[in-house]
C-alpha cells in the first residue's frame, strides 16, 4: 500500500483466524484456519455499527472514523468469543488482527 493512500485512508486491516480450528491440535501441524467469510460488526460509542465481511483467506479492510469501538463476529455465523474486542481507530490504517474462539476443545 503506498503512503499516499495509507495517509488517506482511515480505518483498519488485517485478518481474523479460527483457533482452534480442530479439537486436537498436534505438534507441527497448525491449529489455526482463516475465518473466511466471516462478519466483523464495529459498533462506535456513539452506536453506529459498520461491518466488513472477511475474505477467502480472513482478511478484511474497513474505512473508519477516528474513535473507539466494540468489535463482534455478527450475521449468520455469529461463534465464538472475539479477540480483541474493542480497537481504538487512530489517523491513518491501522493493523489488527482478530482471533476467534469457537469452544472446540
Amino acid at each position: 500500500m503506498t503512503a499516499v493512500l495509507a495517509a488517506t485512508f482511515v480505518g483498519l486491516f488485517g485478518s481474523a483466524v479460527i483457533s482452534p480450528a480442530q479439537p486436537v491440535c498436534r505438534v507441527g501441524e497448525s491449529c489455526t484456519k482463516p475465518a473466511a467469510g466471516m462478519t466483523l460488526v464495529f459498533t462506535s460509542s456513539r452506536g453506529v455499527a459498520k461491518s466488513v465481511v472477511t475474505s477467502a483467506k480472513g482478511t478484511y479492510r474497513i474505512r473508519l472514523v477516528p474513535g473507539t469501538y466494540a468489535v463482534r463476529v455478527g450475521g449468520a455465523n455469529r461463534i465464538g468469543k472475539l479477540t480483541p474486542a474493542k480497537v481504538v481507530v487512530r489517523r491513518g490504517l491501522l493493523r489488527r488482527d482478530f482471533a476467534i474462539d469457537v469452544g472446540i476443545r
